[in-house]
């Protein structure tokens, strides 16, 4: 009972880590957001839009994460993006703006009959986008450095006058090493909260038959798929 109250309060902690993740990305946003910006992301959209969405066939959205903080720091599976999309855009994407290009486009897809793969920022207050991925087009676009050969980059951070940049560039830089600081934390704190997991399901499973509950597992999904 007491490891189990213990892993409570470092989920707990967790949370508020990452709210406040969260909270600096958006003061982030905020200090360089204007309507001037906006319009030449979304101008940047409709071009996009205009050359790579296609009709398609009885398209679908789905909602996933891509990526996630794990004890071992920020994991990206980018197997996933490679199995669907032979050409990748990777959006530089500085002040957490990849939403303002991808809500048209994937309002765009479904509109036109798309299987889309919308991809949520872990860390966002509020649902933002970071990433879309277009089966159907062999398409995806990513808001985080991709790792292997890109097919386009698009510097969403161009889209922000240098001036504003650069009367803000003490407080961004100060919201940058603190966002990095807590992210450090976050990942501290889910190695500790994994290791006592490990410790509770140690006092758990001499005490927990098994094969009953493979049996049972079994038999719900045989009632699933004849049903």
């Amino acid at each position: 009972m007491a490891l189990r109250d213990d892993l409570s309060l470092e989920y707990a902690r967790l949370t508020r880590v990452l709210s406040a993740v969260g909270s600096l990305q958006e003061e982030m946003r905020a200090s360089v957001w204007d309507s001037a910006a906006l319009e030449v992301i979304r101008r940047r959209a409709r071009g996009i839009i205009r050359r790579e969405i296609r009709k398609g066939i009885g398209g679908s959205l789905h909602k996933r994460f891509l990526s996630a903080i794990t004890p071992s720091g920020e994991t990206v599976l980018w197997d996933t993006v490679l199995t669907m999309a032979d050409r990748i855009y990777e959006l530089q994407d500085s002040y957490r703006m990849a939403h303002v290009l991808l809500e048209p486009m994937l309002e765009a897809a479904l509109e036109a009959e798309q299987d889309v793969i919308a991809c949520y920022d872990p860390y966002a207050r509020s649902v933002r986008l970071s990433h879309l991925i277009l089966p159907g087009l062999r398409l995806a676009f990513t808001s985080l450095p991709f790792p292997g050969e890109t097919y386009r980059r698009i510097r969403l951070d161009a889209a922000i006058p240098k001036e504003t940049v650069n009367r803000h560039r003490l407080r961004l830089r100060f919201l940058r090493k603190t966002e990095s600081a807590l992210l450090e934390d976050a990942c501290g704190i889910m190695a500790s909260a994994a290791e006592k997991h490990g410790k509770l399901e140690d006092l758990y499973n001499p005490h927990i038959d098994f094969t009953g509950v493979r049996a049972l597992a079994d038999a719900y999904a045989d009632k699933i798929l004849l049903d």
